[in-house]
């Protein structure tokens, strides 16, 4: 397993930035994390944006076993008080990487599909933006 000093990952497209950000569940899962040059709230649209820095991410383990999920920071302003509020919402359960392409999708979509659900059952907020995108990774050999 690579251990947290080893990991140094940093690449970046003209709208967004991937970085190693740090380890959770006592050095098991590696915290990557996408910030974004400007303020995005279109989810099909960060999916074209930030995919093939998933990807560059994948191939830096060359070929390793990954699990993974993701979770994004999302800001909203609630229509009832006019107040801003932060949730974060995850794709979770983690699943194998075999595609990263493929596998970045539908865990996007998953967390699309989430703040709509949030949305239909009269959550009264307004996305203003989602301002990160986190890679929860573990490396499994």
């Amino acid at each position: 397993m690579t251990s947290c000093s080893q990991i140094n990952f940093n690449c970046s497209n003209k709208n967004a930035i991937l970085k190693y950000y740090r380890n959770s569940l006592r050095g098991t899962v590696y915290d990557f994390i996408i910030t974004f040059h400007n303020e995005e709230s279109d989810l099909e649209l960060i999916i074209q944006i930030t995919s093939d820095l998933f990807e560059k991410l994948c191939q830096s383990f060359d070929g390793k076993l990954m699990k993974s999920d993701l979770c994004a920071k999302v800001k909203y302003l609630r229509t009832s008080t006019g107040k801003p509020e932060i949730y974060y919402h995850s794709s979770s359960p983690s699943d194998y990487v075999i595609s990263p392409l493929e596998f970045f999708r539908q865990h996007m979509l998953r967390i699309a599909s989430r703040i709509d659900k949030m949305n239909e059952r009269g959550s009264m907020l307004i996305i203003n933006s989602i301002d990160e995108v986190h890679i929860r990774l573990s490396l499994l050999n």
